[in-house]
């Protein structure tokens, strides 16, 4: 089902191009050969003018069931002055129809590389070597006696490249308290910690996520979508990692001035 697209950035100024999402007759996102696709044009003519976006899903019938579902995923991106092509294995546990409670985990292979520093708006944020990141990802949903508790882990070790030593670790729990129809407390610990050699990308500020974790959105995958002085300002947070909001305006008047205000551990409480 191909459909236009259309989308903005300060260096490929209006792209166009065309999405396409795949899937077998008669199945329901949930059959063999999903595809989700994207291929676009920048009118500005840039260096690098063509991008693209591929994913191909492949389920595993043997070690799937109704809503727990084993599969095959490859993806292959070249966008915005940076390419990140792998492969991962997923698998879903469901029971029956609650599509509330489920556990998912994730292992995957793969090679990135950051291209061109044009689209950044702190390019001191990354660095330019190719990575070949190993990563495990592990998320929990479940009820308990307060509420709803979401779980999620990830650990990530890259296996190849100038920065072949770096690990690096995070843990998020969530709970979700409702105390009326209306209203709900919901509370958050974070903890990660990286290696000392880890590429910048990968590393924490204390108030967003980290700047590898900005390519997973459009909005902040480029410079440009959103105002730059928006962001300048410290009128925007790139909520993620530990999201200490408070130090949001130091943390952007440090990346202002060139500095980087990354750390390799930090833990927080959100409330």
């Amino acid at each position: 089902m191909p459909a236009p697209d259309i989308w903005y950035n300060s260096v490929d100024g209006i792209r166009l191009g065309v999405r396409l999402r795949g899937k077998m007759s008669g199945s329901f996102r949930d059959g063999p050969h999903r595809l989700d696709a994207g291929l676009w044009l920048g009118t500005k003519i840039p260096t690098h003018p063509v991008s693209y976006y591929l994913s191909l899903t492949e389920p595993i019938p043997s070690f799937s069931d109704f809503g727990s579902e084993a599969n095959i995923q490859i993806r292959s991106s070249y966008r915005t002055g940076f390419q990140a092509h792998g492969i991962s294995f997923n698998k879903r546990w469901q029971a029956g129809f609650d599509e509330k409670n489920y556990t998912e985990i994730s292992l995957g292979l793969h090679a990135e590389h950051r291209f061109d520093a044009e689209y950044l708006l702190y390019s001191q944020l990354w660095q330019n070597q190719w990575l070949y990141p190993l990563t495990f990802q592990l998320l929990k949903t479940h009820s308990n006696a307060l509420g709803r508790s979401r779980i999620t882990a990830k650990a990530t070790a890259n296996v190849l490249g100038k920065h072949q030593d770096f690990i690096t670790g995070q843990l998020s729990l969530q709970q979700h308290i409702p105390l009326s129809e209306s209203f709900e407390i919901s509370g958050r610990f974070f903890t990660s910690l990286a290696s000392k050699n880890t590429a910048p990308e990968y590393l924490y500020t204390r108030s967003m996520k980290s700047a590898r974790g900005w390519m997973n959105s459009g909005l902040t995958r480029a410079r440009g979508t959103i105002p730059p002085a928006w962001m300048r300002t410290g009128g925007i947070q790139v909520a993620g990692g530990s999201n200490l909001r408070g130090y949001l305006h130091r943390d952007i008047a440090a990346l202002n001035n060139d500095n980087t205000p990354l750390y390799t551990s930090l833990s927080s409480i959100n409330m």
